[in-house]
């Protein structure tokens, strides 16, 4: 985690790093622009939210992202790629980590950050472009300015080569990672106040009638929510979560400036309904360790696990069952900062996707990805930083 001297988490650009997300913006600022077939994206705009200034990216793709062998491990898996030259959503081959084919080019630039790719289904792929907050001397230690963010949440299908905005958001909002339900229906993301840290909470979006529902609304400011992932079935999500240090009456820290939170727990809480995050939905880690992310698998829940000091830190994917009992632990490289998981909608197989820091003789870092299957881990690739970037690998 990206900290300072005097051990405090600096502004909301920040806190994106820790979840690895790459800027990019798009070349078209009005429409979507497609690489085949010219075809019109779809938009709905949920009610009271303004238009965003970010576009959709548009598509050139394999005709199929997601591929299996006939015992169900895929072969196939796509994430960020990034080069001196450009920006990519990339397929690569998930038995030798080779690069198959480009997704979607994606121009970058610092203003904007990019949550994803998440899956729905097997072409389905989800992006959440995030720009602001804007500051009052264009570094993040001056003050944000007021309505200064936007973020756009984009479908695309490679297959059709189609580009659906599904949600436009207020300018008053900081959103990032929004995460599809399996069957696509309904997306889980991040949402908090665009100047503070006093609202970061899940919300719940559903497609069909545009209905929002939240989950940690009104914890106190300055904790730790990791982008959030469903059950097979849509009943539960999980995602780790970092209490605050702060109480209610703390007086507010200076602008984009928060304490440390707590040791990272794993929380599984109900979509049915709007709640907030209580004791009895959260696992603890074990003493001098955190969680730092979590994913539904086929035999209950997967965390990844962080123990010791930043720089220094032993890094284990833990297998858990449904009610939070540690089934097995598996070592990944130190210094994960971060990892992601996805999950084949079977819950069979799971893709590790982690940055290990200061991986090199040089300090350079080291991107490692894993494929899980409930009781071995075996390796993809690594690949080898800064020449080449990868970042969020997805089923």
């Amino acid at each position: 985690m990206d900290k300072n001297r005097t051990g405090v988490i600096e502004g909301l650009r920040i806190r994106r790093s820790l979840l690895a997300i790459l800027v990019l913006t798009l070349l078209l600022a009005s429409q979507i622009a497609f690489r085949s077939p010219a075809m019109s994206a779809s938009s709905r705009v949920s009610p009271g939210t303004s238009q965003s200034t970010i576009p959709a990216p548009a598509i050139s793709a394999p005709s199929q992202v997601l591929r299996t062998v006939p015992g169900g491990e895929p072969t196939t898996f796509i994430a960020r790629w990034q080069t001196s030259q450009k920006t990519v959503l990339e397929s690569f081959s998930a038995l030798s980590g080779s690069l198959l084919g480009d997704v979607t080019t994606l121009p970058s630039t610092p203003a904007v950050t990019v949550g994803g790719p998440y899956r729905a289904g097997a072409n389905n792929v989800w992006l959440t472009t995030t720009g602001g907050p804007y500051y009052t001397d264009d570094t993040s230690t001056g003050d944000p300015l007021p309505n200064s963010c936007n973020a756009t949440v984009t479908v695309l299908d490679p297959t059709s080569h189609r580009a659906s905005v599904v949600l436009h958001t207020p300018n008053s909002e900081l959103v990032f990672d929004a995460v599809p339900s399996a069957d696509g229906k309904r997306y889980a993301y991040l949402v908090e106040n665009c100047t503070s840290y006093e609202k970061l909470h899940v919300a719940i979006g559903n497609l069909a009638n545009s209905s929002t529902m939240t989950i940690g609304l009104n914890t106190t400011r300055c904790h730790f929510i990791s982008p959030p992932a469903w059950s097979s079935n849509g009943s539960q999500l999980t995602f780790a979560y970092s209490p605050p240090t702060l109480t209610k009456n703390t007086i507010a820290e200076p602008a984009g400036v928060c304490p440390l939170p707590l040791a990272g727990e794993v929380a599984i809480v109900s979509t049915s309904r709007s709640s907030v995050i209580t004791a009895k939905e959260l696992t603890k880690a074990p003493k001098g360790c955190s969680y730092v992310v979590s994913a539904f698998d086929s035999l209950g829940v997967v965390a990844v696990d962080t123990c010791g000091a930043t720089g220094k830190s032993s890094t284990y994917l833990t297998q858990m069952n449904e009610s939070g009992t540690v089934l097995h632990q598996y070592e990944l490289k130190p210094n994960s900062d971060p990892t992601t998981l996805s999950v084949t909608p079977n819950g069979r197989y799971v893709l590790i996707d982690e940055y290990q820091a200061g991986a090199l003789s040089n300090g350079e870092p080291i991107e490692w990805v894993w494929v899980f299957n409930g009781h071995s881990l075996r390796t993809v690739a690594q690949y080898a930083e800064p020449g080449s970037q990868i970042r969020s690998g997805s089923w």
